[in-house]
């Protein structure tokens, strides 16, 4: 986001971009640099530490935080769609405490949904979007580790309902569930 960001300032002199990529470089600088060993950290655990969650253990919670950027915001109603991985559940707020993001106030941009559905293996986040609205926003949900073994890790989407030609997705990955001590 940062290098995108970077980029779009220098090819169209844009302030916003440059607005935007120095948000970008803060949010880098405080959650995801590790000062002690060197090198960056691409993922947190609900509390901002630094996660592998490529290395679970079973029981260990992770926050799972979707950052969408749009080219430009726009009107339109969103949808976003997180696949789980096999071995991961998600903490469902409606049924239990501690699935409730109330407790990543860390997170910065969050968008709260107009609908969420946590299902076994996916959350949706419908997601009314406005011209005047920011170009980035957040979407985050709490998951546990529960079953051991290796498993997918599959893309996240984010699509304009009405829209087909607004969308994007993540990479893929791999996750590994080991068994509590």
């Amino acid at each position: 986001i940062l290098w995108f960001f970077s980029t779009c300032y220098e090819v169209l002199g844009d302030e916003k971009y440059r607005a935007l990529a120095a948000h970008a470089y803060d949010y880098v600088k405080k959650y995801c640099v590790d000062y002690e060993l060197g090198g960056v950290y691409w993922m947190t655990t609900f509390d901002g530490k630094p996660a592998d969650v490529s290395k679970a253990k079973q029981n260990d919670r992770f926050a799972v935080v979707l950052k969408v950027t749009e080219a430009k915001p726009e009107f339109g109603r969103i949808m976003v769609v997180d696949y789980l991985p096999a071995g991961l559940e998600i903490d469902n707020p409606k049924l239990v405490s501690s699935g409730d993001s109330g407790t990543l106030d860390w997170i910065e941009d969050g968008e709260e949904p107009e609908n969420t559905e946590f299902r076994d293996d996916r959350v949706s986040a419908a997601i009314e979007r406005e011209a005047k609205d920011e170009a980035v926003f957040t979407v985050a949900y709490i998951v546990r580790a529960v079953s051991p073994g290796k498993y997918v890790l599959p893309q996240a989407y984010v699509e304009d309902m009405y829209n087909p030609s607004r969308y994007g997705r993540t990479g893929t990955g791999a996750v590994e569930v080991t068994k509590a001590k």
